[in-house]
């Protein structure tokens, strides 16, 4: 195996026993027999645990942002939410465990601020296109994207992770379509 498939194969694993058990509570030994290889070999590629987290980190980090921009051709609001809202929400979905990573772990991850650089960056691109469609006051556009994608986020974490979806299931897709709407109602 060469050594960048090694490296993914590693971090596959660690990724995977973090998000289950928790970085403290996950050992090197664990994500070496996960992995199907030794202690050392870990040591090899990663010279302590956090390192292992970092990278973890810039792969998730690597997966969101190769989300495709959204069209630059005019398309209704709606519509435009609907497409965004929904590779988001497979975005966040397929990568929870990133997420409760960045959250339960953000005292080791110190400075790091991609994810929320991200979110930061696409909420401005949409809010310049709620801006550019629906004209009012400077800045309105960015706070209505943030609160779109914060609702997103919100929405997985509280269906799945939290639970909500034992007590009160939801459809991804009609969550959506309310909001977008709901939005664009509100802003005509």
């Amino acid at each position: 195996m060469s050594a960048d498939d090694r490296r993914a194969q590693i971090v596959a694993a660690a990724r995977e026993l973090f998000a289950r058990s928790g970085f403290d509570a996950t050992t090197t030994r664990e994500i070496a027999t996960a992995a199907g290889i030794s202690d050392a070999l870990i040591y090899r590629h990663f010279p302590d645990k956090q390192a292992l987290l970092h990278a973890i980190v810039d792969d998730g980090i690597t997966r969101f942002a190769s989300m495709s921009p959204p069209p630059e051709t005019e398309v209704p609001l709606d519509v435009l939410l609907i497409g965004l809202g929904s590779a988001f929400l497979a975005a966040i979905d397929e990568q929870r465990d990133l997420i409760r990573l960045l959250v339960s772990q953000r005292h080791l991850l110190g400075e790091d601020t991609r994810f929320v650089t991200f979110v930061d960056a696409a909420a401005t691109n949409l809010g310049a296109r709620i801006d550019h469609q629906y004209p009012g006051e400077p800045g309105r556009g960015y706070l209505l994207a943030r609160g779109f994608m914060g609702s997103l986020i919100a929405f997985v974490i509280l269906q799945h992770d939290l639970g909500l979806d034992a007590v009160h299931a939801v459809d991804a897709d009609a969550y959506l379509r309310t909001l977008a709407t709901t939005l664009v109602t509100g802003l005509a």
